[in-house]
């Protein structure tokens, strides 16, 4: 079983998935490491998040659309609350290809 306060459950991962209704965050800032690709689409509500202000602070946010993700996602909403500042990098709309940096390997990986 996994629960939001174990760390071990995303700590090594690079891909994190929140698909969930919860209404508070489901993983910890310090248990995602740098270059870890979070996807969550389950915070559709303003009051709701899945992730903490922090980890979404130091991403790379994008989202379908500006305007909806500012009415009805959460995790930027209160995010951008916190952090006193605009956080989404871009949107769907906006953005055809992302291409990234390429990222580092874990500790430990190759």
């Amino acid at each position: 079983e996994v629960t939001a306060t174990d760390p071990s459950a995303v700590q090594d991962a690079d891909v994190v998935l929140c698909c969930t209704s919860s209404r508070t965050p489901v993983v910890r800032d310090e248990s995602v490491g740098e270059h870890v690709v979070v996807t969550a689409i389950g915070a559709h509500e303003v009051d709701a998040r899945e992730l903490p202000g922090a980890l979404v602070s130091r991403s790379f946010v994008v989202v379908e659309s500006r305007a909806a993700a500012r009415a009805e996602a959460g995790d930027v909403v209160l995010a951008e609350g916190e952090a006193g500042r605009e956080l989404v990098a871009a949107d769907l709309g906006e953005e055809r290809c992302l291409v990234l940096p390429p990222r580092r390997p874990a500790r430990g990986r190759p």
